[in-house]
């Protein structure tokens, strides 16, 4: 999958030392016979990234989809914000929907996995886009003392505030210049049964684009923090047009689309692995911005399928770069739980 930078099953048959066919047949045969369960898969990838050593995560929550052919592929990410990337963590396939939002339920679920396998200790702050709003979804974080910060939709929620006023978000923010942030304190976000108690910031930014996040007490600077959300768009476009090509898959059905991604997965995380061995040897020059040329996953990506390439002539290199990514990883959920 690596060395083909697909996931095709066609394409990663060719690689095989048997013949095509037979390969293929083999591959298919994985994608039905194997299935990984999500806490087992999260171990691993932690493992295989250090996580266990970073404190507090900073987590990420988001949706991707696409269509094979009348096939909606819809599904929900809980992730890691690490070094301007995503790790996934967890995942599950919305099988009612089409290409429409998750519910409430989806979203518990997921977050109800990574605590029973990770606790909450090592939990830091959970990220969220606009669509990640419900009151009996916020109402779970509040009560079970999760951190958060999630973007609302500016356009049509009302808000009551501390006094006691009752208006729309937007109008909260009026006279608010470019660059300039405002704290609305403790408010109730929408009304009647449906409404929750939690603070509330708003800025403007330079552009002029409005960034207005629920979040829990105790964030400094709640809308600096939302921006991290952006890189789970980053492991998006690693696992599809950046990396993996995700969408040339042309499986459908349930069991093997999860046996698939969870692969994925794992290939993502040994790229990332990679990548920070790649950047730590030969250290890449910032860009005016002061970003580097690529991700750390696709220097990682990069260097795999060179060394790959290069093996018969350079074996040592191929397994100067493996040993460091497969260093002993533990597998027990005492390793993780901090």
């Amino acid at each position: 999958m690596i060395q083909n930078r697909n996931v095709n099953l066609s394409l990663i048959a060719t690689t095989f030392s048997s013949s095509q066919d037979s390969a293929y047949k083999r591959l298919q045969r994985f994608m039905k016979q194997i299935s990984f369960t999500q806490d087992r898969l999260a171990y691993l990838i932690v493992a295989i990234i250090g996580l266990e050593k970073r404190g507090r995560w900073r987590l990420v929550l988001d949706r991707t989809n696409w269509k094979f052919g009348t096939k909606h592929i819809n599904i929900l990410y809980l992730g890691v914000c690490r070094d301007r990337l995503a790790i996934p963590l967890f995942f599950t396939f919305l099988r009612d929907k089409k290409s429409g939002n998750s519910n409430q339920d989806d979203r518990i679920e997921l977050m109800q996995k990574f605590v029973k396998t990770f606790g909450k200790k090592c939990m830091g702050v959970l990220l969220g886009d606009r669509e990640f709003i419900g009151h009996r979804w916020l109402k779970y974080l509040i009560e079970h003392q999760i951190a958060f910060c999630i973007r609302l939709k500016d356009n049509w929620q009302k808000v009551v505030l501390e006094n006691g006023q009752v208006m729309e978000i937007k109008k909260a923010f009026n006279g608010l210049k470019n660059g300039q942030t405002r704290k609305l304190g403790l408010c109730q976000l929408g009304e009647g049964k449906r409404s929750v108690s939690c603070y509330i910031t708003g800025m403007k930014s330079k552009k002029g684009e409005w960034i207005i996040v629920a979040h829990s007490p105790g964030l400094e600077d709640p809308c600096a923090i939302y921006r991290h959300r952006w890189q789970i768009e980053t492991m998006f476009r690693a696992m599809k047009t950046g990396g993996f090509n995700i969408e040339d898959t042309h499986i459908t059905a349930p069991q093997r689309l999860e046996s698939l991604f969870s692969v994925v997965a794992i290939a993502y995380a040994i790229c990332y692995k990679a990548g920070e061995f790649a950047v730590t040897k030969d250290p890449p020059r910032p860009k005016k911005h002061g970003y580097w040329p690529k991700s750390v996953f696709r220097y990682g990506l990069d260097a795999i399928t060179h060394s790959i390439a290069i093996i018969p002539e350079y074996p040592k290199l191929f397994r100067q770069l493996f040993t460091q990514i497969f260093k002993p990883i533990r597998l027990t959920k005492q390793s993780f739980v901090l």
